[in-house]
């Protein structure tokens, strides 16, 4: 028997300014608001027991020993293609294009989770990687950070992220097109190292200030 009760409740819904930093380059939203909403919701209530077994992210994502290799960082990772060309050095260049999920999954059959962002997308119809320069002051999560260091180009990694070289223990906040990813999550990272410069020449030109900061004061 389903019984059904409507909860009418009232919350405060913080909403992210254009300038929050979102995916995985950033852990910190940098402007906030506040609004108030008023949130209508059906819960519905079954009497049926719980028989689904715990859907817990090694189950789901297949990680084990013999496909996986652990870091003492406990980052997990698993090489799809090797690849061939070099890895990033300090201060060198990179173009990846990457996928990443959390580890909420709608029943035992979902073997990817909930997914949060991809660099394929109908947003970017040329597949146009990403590049930004790689160094331990970048932007991003320490286990990508990490998960990257050998990497070679032309290789393609599945990362698997504790929460503590994630985003930790505190959620990370919803934004326009993007869902919450809740505290304690495990992240599973899909990347392919398209390019890497580690020529002299990109680190000095990364070195270089532009000439409106020199001219800032």
């Amino acid at each position: 028997m389903r019984s059904f009760r409507i909860v009418l409740a009232t919350a405060a819904a913080t909403l992210l300014s254009s300038s929050t930093e979102i995916s995985a380059f950033s852990t910190t939203s940098l402007g906030r608001g506040a609004a108030s909403s008023t949130l209508l919701r059906a819960e519905e209530a079954t009497e049926l027991e719980t028989t689904s077994p715990d859907l817990d992210y090694k189950t789901q994502w297949k990680v084990n020993d013999d496909s996986f290799t652990t870091t003492e960082s406990g980052l997990m990772y698993q090489d799809s293609i090797t690849g061939s060309g070099e890895s990033p050095d300090e201060d060198g260049s990179i173009e990846i294009h990457y996928s990443f999920w959390f580890d909420q999954f709608e029943n035992a059959d979902d073997s990817t989770g909930t997914k949060y962002f991809s660099s394929r997308n109908e947003r970017n119809p040329e597949n146009i990687p990403i590049g930004f320069q790689y160094n331990k002051d970048a932007k991003i999560l320490k286990g990508w950070l990490e998960g990257m260091k050998t990497m070679k180009q032309g290789g393609t990694r599945i990362l698997i992220i504790p929460p503590e070289l994630g985003y930790g223990d505190k959620e990370f906040p919803e934004a326009p097109g993007y869902p919450a990813i809740p505290p304690n999550s495990y992240l599973r990272f899909e990347v392919e190292m398209v390019k890497v410069d580690n020529s002299a020449w990109t680190k000095f030109r990364r070195m270089v200030p532009k000439p409106s900061s020199i001219l800032d004061v």
